[in-house]
């Protein structure tokens, strides 16, 4: 899941912000409420220096007021460094100027920009195979070439886990389909090691998910404890769709990661919202081999679709550039039939998000075949309207601003192809089945379902999330 935007401790250095730091690490505390609340006023900022820190008013007020105005021109030189990452991922091109490049705070802000989006490795290839890497100064162009050094031995490590991890499960009988990095990288990219990847994603038959755990379980393999918003895996098993598995491993590259699917997707509103048919997605699948690695990946339609739910599901802020990437060359390499792909995304009900995070890709990396797509997936004008007034139109800026809570859900059910369900789906998230209720509270039979069936509308009103 991505990371709440942390606010650099740089950004707090006031006189009396710094003499408050050196006695009670003020600046630590500020740091920690601002990466938790990154949406905070400077009003909200006073209030809470004056509560927790202890702070007068007289000197919250000035901390405050210079916190966000470093805050502020911060987030400036983001948004630049954000645009000059795009312009290098559209056209490779260098001639930025030097005030564009001062504007983003300089070549460091750039690189640091392609690290947080997860295309280091890719932007490399692109400078490389174009002869204009050696145009940027050597401590950018060294650090974009470590990134794709280290990208590629991570990808090697996961890959040689991947081919063990399929012949365990291929042992048991039990099919496989590898989903996003491991399906893409070797098939979209020139070379695997230009996609990064922190895990390895694989979706199995809802029959067959017991089976694997305990292969996975054989191999070492046991439930994350560190995976982000755990549920109890009873309601994982009825009503979401994957579950997280780690085993350690020796070595600089950390723990090995397998997440594994049994349903496309795992998100309660897609879970109600979408159709989309597993026998059809299975029956389609087309085997790939990579080393020693064979399985199945998805068809193109169903590929582009999984990735669109699933970054709408997340929060559009880290790695939101690195799957825009993933379906501008998925679109490139297929000669899909746009009105084939607008059928079958309106069979699946998922014309709304497909259109969207397609027209998003054809905005900011200037993808010909996205925006074909993207235009036979259109909604109504109305929803177009307000999709370009409301989201489209703030372009780069997405990328630095993390969507979450009531916006992430309201953008959700905006995006449903049948508006006339979204008041049920709506009531549903707030007034869920009491099996739903019991699975995911973890609540044996016998328990009340009164305290929750009042506390889980509160909590999802609260922060708009499930």
């Amino acid at each position: 899941m991505p990371r709440p935007k942390r606010m650099p401790r740089s950004l707090v250095s006031s006189s009396q912000g710094q003499e408050a730091a050196d006695d009670g690490g003020l600046t630590a505390k500020l740091s920690a409420y601002l990466g938790a609340h990154p949406g905070a006023s400077q009003r909200q900022v006073e209030r809470y220096l004056q509560r927790d820190c202890s702070l007068s008013a007289g000197e919250a007020g000035e901390l405050a007021a210079a916190v966000m105005a470093k805050l502020a021109s911060h987030q400036a030189q983001v948004r630049e460094a954000d645009r000059l990452v795009l312009r290098l991922l559209c056209q490779g091109a260098l001639g930025a100027g030097q005030e564009a490049l001062s504007r983003a705070g300089g070549w460091p802000m750039v690189i640091q920009r392609a690290h947080f989006h997860q295309v280091s490795p890719y932007l490399y290839h692109l400078l490389n195979a174009s002869g204009r890497l050696a145009a940027l100064p050597q401590a950018a162009a060294g650090e974009l070439q470590r990134a794709y050094l280290l990208t590629r031995e991570q990808n090697a490590h996961l890959f040689a886990e991947l081919a063990r991890v399929l012949s365990a499960l291929g042992g048991q009988g039990i099919p496989a389909i590898t989903l996003k990095g491991a399906a893409l990288a070797p098939y979209i990219y020139a070379e695997v090691g230009l996609r990064t990847m922190a895990d390895v994603d694989l979706l199995v038959r809802p029959e067959d998910a017991g089976r694997a755990e305990a292969a996975l379980a054989d191999l070492g393999y046991g439930l994350n404890p560190a995976a982000p918003d755990l549920r109890p895996p009873g309601f994982l098993r009825a009503y979401g769709g994957s579950a997280e598995y780690a085993r350690p491993a020796a070595g600089v590259h950390g723990p090995l990661m397998i997440d594994l699917h049994w349903r496309l997707t795992n998100s309660e509103w897609i879970r109600r919202a979408t159709r989309l048919p597993l026998d059809a997605l299975w029956a389609t699948a087309r085997p790939w081999s990579h080393g020693g690695a064979q399985a199945l990946r998805l068809a193109p339609f169903y590929e582009a679709a999984h990735l669109a739910l699933h970054l709408l599901k997340h929060r559009l802020a880290t790695g939101t550039l690195k799957m825009l990437l993933d379906l501008h060359l998925l679109a490139s390499a297929q000669e899909a039939d746009p009105m084939t792909w607008g059928e079958q995304a309106r069979a699946c009900r998922v014309a709304g998000p497909m259109y969207l995070v397609l027209a998003l890709c054809a905005r900011l990396l200037g993808s010909p075949a996205a925006g074909a797509l993207a235009d036979h997936l259109a909604p109504g004008p109305w929803r177009r309207r307000w999709l370009e007034r409301a989201f489209l139109s703030r372009g780069s800026d997405l990328l630095s601003d993390e969507l979450g809570g009531w916006p992430k859900l309201g953008l959700q059910l905006a995006l449903q192809d049948d508006l006339g369900a979204v008041p049920g789906i709506a009531f549903r998230v707030l007034f869920p089945e009491g099996e739903w209720l019991r699975a995911r509270y973890d609540l044996g039979q016998e328990a009340s379902l009164w305290p929750h069936r009042l506390t889980h509308p509160l909590r999802v009103l609260r922060t708009g999330e499930l």
